[in-house]
């Protein structure tokens, strides 16, 4: 027996000889037990003889530390103990917080264990180009937009490909020409038609000097609107005028000049071209 173990015995019985002293000092326990009592105080005195003896031990043959006895066997399983409450699941709450349920049907929620926003990061390297994605769906046809400003003139085309001559169109009704014209030295002059028919005008010398004077037909350039006008163009103290008459009454007449044609700058030499001014 080592000494450890000795100490350990002393405690022990140390202990007891306390508890049972004051146990046997009760009346009802000693009236009751007195049979125990007297075999107990027996028993004491064989331990205290013993105790005697193991400190004699201790004192006088207390040697150096033994070796280390030898790992007893295994002892027998012992039996299973009841089932514990394990974590059936868990379950984010997407707050910072989770509900723990256990097997036996309690739950748990923990408290909000989100944590304080962190510093800013370093900015990450720009990544590599992703591949072309899948086309989309059409979309649905959008509302109508405002009409947008006009764009600028655009450059001029190239010239088309002469087109193949047309059919020669009829020939048209035969014109009411000029025949003669005569001056009758008043200032004024007398225009005789194929017809037979005479316009004299009214006195155009009055301090006006007439020259380059021409006379058109209306009916002469096949358009219908002009067949009722007779056109005379001149030029009046250097300034070109073309008269229009009306051949249903020769004193309706109208005048175009350059105040109201400013584009047309010299004297209209064409029957075309007075039938296409402006007149007043």
């Amino acid at each position: 027996m080592n000494a450890n173990a000795n100490y350990l015995n002393l405690f022990i019985m140390t202990n007891q000889q306390n508890i049972f002293f004051k146990s046997i000092f009760s009346r009802s326990f000693f009236a009751h037990h007195f049979f125990w009592i007297v075999l107990f105080f027996f028993s004491f005195f064989a331990q205290a003889q013993s105790f005697t003896v193991i400190r004699s031990s201790i004192g006088h043959h207390l040697g150096s530390q033994g070796l280390k006895g030898d790992t007893g066997n295994t002892g027998a399983t012992g039996a299973d103990g009841s089932d514990g409450v394990g974590i059936s699941s868990t379950v984010d709450n997407s707050d910072g917080t989770f509900t723990l349920t256990y097997t036996d049907g309690t739950s748990f929620t923990t408290a909000d264990l989100t944590g304080p926003q962190g510093l800013q990061g370093l900015q990450g390297d720009t990544g590599v180009q992703g591949p072309q994605g899948l086309q989309g769906i059409q979309g649905v046809q959008g509302e109508k937009g405002d009409t947008g400003d006009q764009g600028p003139q655009g450059i001029q085309g190239l010239q088309g490909i002469q087109g193949n001559q047309g059919d020669t169109g009829a020939i048209g009704a035969v014109g009411n020409g000029i025949d003669s014209t005569t001056e009758n030295n008043n200032g004024t002059l007398t225009f005789t038609y194929d017809d037979g028919t005479t316009f004299t005008t009214s006195n155009i010398t009055t301090a006006k000097t007439i020259s380059d004077d021409m006379i058109f037909d209306g009916t002469d350039d096949n358009v219908s609107t002009n067949d009722n006008y007779y056109y005379v163009s001149m030029v009046v103290n250097g300034n070109w005028r073309v008269t229009q008459y009306d051949k249903a009454n020769i004193n309706l007449e109208k005048e175009a000049t350059i105040s109201n044609n400013s584009s047309q700058t010299a004297q209209p030499t064409t029957l075309a071209v007075c039938t296409g001014l402006n007149y007043d």
